[in-house]
């Protein structure tokens, strides 16, 4: 203890020392010229021994400012190199190692080092080192749960959050895990200095110089400083990389997006509401089911309203309003004609973002067959549909139901081999050919549900 004492103060002591040496003999000499009787030779001795000490006194403190202030210089050139660095674009490993490689140069450390606490493990992980003695670094291994090894400068930085000063290796009970492996690489003092991130410790910057007590109070506070920026630095450029990556992958997504919507048949639309509408994006598909070019709508859209029919005007603002909405949308082409769109639509931030599928073909389809359904509900003859490959029966009217006096579903279980008489089976499929081809007259013999025949 008494050794890590001297170690730590022994500047400070020395330059105390020599002061109070001055002062003495200052008060000597003044003493001295208020007695003439005073032995002659002692004057001159006393002057010169002023003199010296006071030189002496001048040097040590000389010495210790300027140490102080070579440290503090290239620190500060060290922190304003690592900002320069950290908006270069460099991957995290590559500034974690440039910190440690400028801390050596720069300052003139023996080795330095980062390490990350891995709360998993509960072990310190160098992430980054730089130096003659790197190979040091893993022969740390310093672990939180165990009793030896987390008693060091590093474990007590983590622990306690603080850092914490090793002045002389040779001399120091913590460092006896480490003495020996750092004492053959010419370590004789080291510094822990804590990383914080939002409170949190999340490792320690550690910097090994080649001489004792070379870690003074103002050097750990100049380290602190470094500390600091560097916990900082390390955040902001983790931020930047998670922000590029996200990024990254926003992009490649949006890049999937546009493949897979330019070879869509819907049509996929964004329509910005505020400040200023526009159209922000649509795919191909809108040429061939509106008819307007891509350059033509980003260029001069002409509103949606424009697209509508005026009956439906009020409803897809209401939709719009609601933040959701999926109708049946009365669309007008760019040559004046009419098409059905199935159009699903949500609005984000007064964004709509859209997805409109032309069912024009199935609307008409639909229209006919109401048509049919109407004329056959009501027609006094029978009409089946039957299925060519095996004569299933598919549908049926009213007509049909009071021929054969079979419900509808009835017979949608049967076959026209069913209701034909058996002579007649031969030539039913040649007869559906012909009648699938363009249709013929004959007169049959069919059987209801009694057995009964009626032509």
């Amino acid at each position: 203890m008494k050794r890590l004492f001297l170690a730590r103060y022994h500047v400070p002591l020395v330059g105390g020392y020599l002061l109070l040496a001055a002062v003495w003999l200052w008060a000597t000499h003044l003493w001295l010229n208020t007695r003439p009787e005073a032995v002659s030779w002692l004057r001159p001795l006393i002057d010169v021994s002023f003199v010296t000490v006071t030189l002496g006194w001048g040097f040590v403190v000389f010495g210790y400012i300027s140490r102080e202030m070579k440290v503090y210089l290239q620190l500060s050139r060290l922190v304003g190199e690592l900002h320069r660095l950290s908006l270069s674009g460099v991957s995290l490993p590559a500034f974690e190692q440039a910190i440690c490689r400028l801390a050596v140069e720069e300052v003139g450390f023996k080795l330095a080092w980062i390490g990350l606490l891995d709360p998993g493990t509960q072990s310190v992980l160098p992430v980054a080192r730089w130096g003659d003695a790197s190979d040091y670094v893993d022969l740390v291994q310093v672990r939180m749960d165990d009793r030896e090894r987390s008693r060091g400068p590093t474990g007590t930085t983590l622990r306690m959050g603080i850092p914490v000063v090793s002045l002389d290796i040779a001399n120091d009970p913590r460092m006896n895990p480490w003495r020996e492996a750092a004492l053959a690489r010419g370590l004789r003092s080291s510094a822990a200095l804590p990383l914080h991130i939002d409170g949190k410790m999340i490792g320690t910057l550690n910097l090994y110089a080649d001489q004792p007590h070379f870690f003074t109070d103002a050097v750990v506070e100049l380290g602190m400083i470094l500390a600091a920026n560097v916990a900082q630095l390390i955040e902001s450029r983790r931020r930047v990389i998670e922000r590029d990556a996200a990024q990254a992958a926003l992009a490649q997504s949006e890049a999937r997006f546009r493949r897979l919507a330019e070879q869509a048949s819907d049509i996929i639309f964004r329509y910005r509401l505020q400040p200023n509408p526009q159209l922000d994006f649509v795919n191909p598909a809108v040429t061939s089911i509106l008819g307007y070019e891509l350059d033509e709508l980003f260029n001069q859209f002409p509103g949606i309203p424009s697209f509508l029919d005026p009956s439906q005007i009020g409803q897809v603002e209401r939709l719009i309003e609601q933040g959701r909405g999926q109708l049946l949308l009365h669309t007008r082409r760019r040559d004046g004609n009419y098409v059905w769109l199935d159009l699903r639509f949500v609005v984000a931030n007064r964004v709509i973002e859209g997805i409109a599928r032309d069912v024009t073909d199935q609307v008409l389809a639909a229209a006919r067959l109401a048509r049919y359904e109407l004329l056959s509900a009501h027609a006094r003859d029978i009409v089946l549909f039957i299925r060519a490959s095996d004569g299933r029966i598919l549908e049926a009217n009213t007509a049909a139901e009071r021929a054969y006096g079979y419900s509808r579903d009835e017979l949608c279980t049967r076959t026209i081999f069913e209701l034909r008489a058996p002579e007649t089976h031969p030539y039913i499929l040649d007869q559906m050919r012909q009648a699938d081809m363009g249709g013929f007259c004959l007169k049959l013999c069919m059987f209801d549900a009694m057995g009964a025949c009626f032509r």
